[in-house]
């Protein structure tokens, strides 16, 4: 028997759940609720397995909210039930070990085969979560990919200073350390130690190495406008 509590703060919508959930065996409905504070009552006195939690509710509460969920009842699991997929709430709630995420107007196969998976100790997203996530997904990539195009973030990550980047544009140019000493006014066991150091944070083998480095990343051109 899987004891569940329904925390959802309009009422069609929660006898609704509970008048499904109702007609399956295998599920025990300790108590539904509108109001936070009932449902960390009901879940340090019932322990639950799992709470079906509007999605407007925990956005009305914050994440405080759900964690003190979670101390009051360790081993009960969260399913979220929402109405925007599109709202950030739902990929914050990742951080906070929400376990499912079912819209608020599933049927009830979804509802079953979810809690069930749930309990199990699964994570279960519905398809229109896992739609959000892989565009989520293809956003970051892009900003880390701009990022990577940029000169200034890319030396700054590397923590090259100006030198540095003069260095790399003469090793491009095929400059000796010897040449390169001279023309930037610096001993050659420095340029030595520089380029050194150089392959040391770029994980770069040899010169030609950070010649290609150079070019794929722009950063030729932007040394030559320092």
């Amino acid at each position: 028997m899987i004891n569940l509590v329904i925390a959802e703060e309009k009422r069609s919508q929660r006898d609704s759940l509970k008048d499904m959930l109702d007609t399956e065996i295998e599920f025990n409905i300790l108590a539904t609720t509108s109001f936070p504070e009932n449902l960390i009552k009901h879940c340090y006195i019932h322990h639950p397995h799992i709470v079906l939690l509007s999605s407007n509710m925990l956005e009305a509460q914050g994440f405080l909210f759900l964690q003190s969920l979670y101390k009051t009842s360790p081993e009960t699991r969260v399913i979220l039930l929402f109405d925007d997929v599109h709202s950030n709430l739902m990929v914050d709630a990742l951080h906070y070990h929400v376990q499912g995420y079912l819209p608020a107007t599933s049927s009830l196969p979804q509802l079953r085969q979810t809690i069930l998976a749930v309990h199990e100790g699964l994570c279960v997203m519905h398809e229109k979560m896992t739609t959000k996530m892989n565009h989520l997904l293809h956003q970051a990539q892009t900003k880390i990919n701009e990022q990577a195009a940029n000169p200034e973030i890319l030396c700054a990550y590397y923590n090259m200073d100006e030198i540095d980047q003069q260095i790399i544009r003469l090793v491009v140019e095929g400059k000796s350390n010897k040449q390169i000493a001279m023309l930037l006014n610096y001993s050659e066991g420095s340029i030595k130690n520089r380029i050194s150091k150089i392959l040391s944070s770029t994980r770069l083998r040899d010169r030609t190495q950070i010649a290609v480095f150079a070019l794929q990343n722009h950063l030729v051109a932007h040394t030559a406008n320092s």
